[in-house]
């Protein structure tokens, strides 16, 4: 989406200095080396998990829930992300683990691929950077062939979010995971539409161009295509120190899909 149609969005909306003021110091902020953002910015207040550094600040930029690192550019969700796959009990170094990317994010790119460098795809509808032009409502790769699945914050830029989860449990293998992370808002899923004007969708779905606010209902749509679902969240792998020194958010959700075996436990793994 273009930067003219998001200032405008701003204006209408009554954010347009703050949104402009964010645009031009990231521009400037991000043209210079990295080594020089980890100078500007070093100090023993905050942490980055995801580039090591030590900073003085993580910068609210466009937005005030987001906390940027100044330095590789992860935000609260990335770096939650990056502390969980370090935790969690899963065997990564299952040999040829089948990884597919959805809109593969800079901050945590390399994780993905470090996992399992030969058999890891990213994909995008849009993204140049991608390895593969991609739409999750058609994914042209054949039945079970990821073991590991991760979309963040996606699924509410997607008109037919259902036919997406349908194309991710398709293409999952009987014992991969699907990892999803989509923004919650209140208690039930909001989409209309109809509504197509950005400042309004702004309003009523929290940015310009998503098509829906999720609600806590969110695990039941997921469930609904096939789905267990576990919720985690920040606080139940990070301490409170934690939390505060890398900027987490309490409220980011990681959900965790496996493929649902009506006459048998999953044993995952």
């Amino acid at each position: 989406m273009n930067n003219f149609k998001r200032l405008f969005t701003a204006y209408r909306s009554g954010h347009l200095f703050y949104r402009l003021f964010s645009f031009l110091f990231a521009k400037i902020l991000f043209s210079l080396p990295r080594t020089w953002r980890a100078r500007l910015f070093r100090g023993d207040k905050y942490y980055c998990p995801v580039c090591g550094s030590h900073l003085s600040s993580f910068p609210p930029l466009f937005r005030p829930y987001h906390r940027w690192c100044p330095v590789c550019k992860s935000l609260a969700r990335h770096r939650f992300v990056w502390i969980y796959f370090q935790r969690a009990k899963i065997p990564f170094h299952r040999k040829n683990l089948r990884i597919l990317h959805i809109a593969p994010e800079d901050a945590i790119r390399d994780l993905f691929y470090s996992i399992s460098k030969s058999h890891y795809i990213s994909g995008d509808l849009y993204d140049k950077n991608a390895m593969e032009k991609m739409d999750i409502c058609a994914i042209d790769y054949p039945e079970n062939s990821f073991d590991l699945i991760f979309c963040s914050h996606v699924l509410e830029h997607v008109d037919d979010d259902r036919q997406a989860l349908r194309e991710f449990h398709r293409v999952l293998s009987s014992e991969g995971l699907l990892m999803l992370m989509v923004p919650i808002f209140g208690e039930k899923t909001i989409q209309d539409s109809s509504v197509t004007d950005p400042a309004e969708r702004e309003r009523l779905f929290g940015q310009l161009d998503h098509v829906r606010a999720y609600g806590n209902d969110f695990v039941d749509i997921v469930v609904g295509e096939g789905f267990e679902v576990e919720t985690i969240r920040p606080s139940d792998f990070a301490t409170t120190e934690e939390v505060r020194l890398q900027q987490l958010d309490v409220q980011d959700r990681l959900f965790v899909c496996k493929k649902s075996h009506s006459s048998a436990p999953c044993n995952s793994w």
